[in-house]
């Protein structure tokens, strides 16, 4: 598989923070999504 350059970012997220109520279930994630790249998030019983 071919690597993408790195300014091929298509999204970027910096510090996202995100709660349910009083659970907080993200907090400070930063991510760059490039081109052809897959990227899922998992909770810890490996749903998503």
């Amino acid at each position: 598989m071919d690597n993408p350059p790195p300014n091929d970012v298509l999204v970027k997220v910096r510090d996202l923070s995100f709660s349910r109520g009083s659970r907080m279930i993200f907090d400070g994630i930063d991510l760059d999504i490039r081109r052809g790249q897959v990227t899922a998030i998992m909770g810890p019983s490996g749903t998503g």
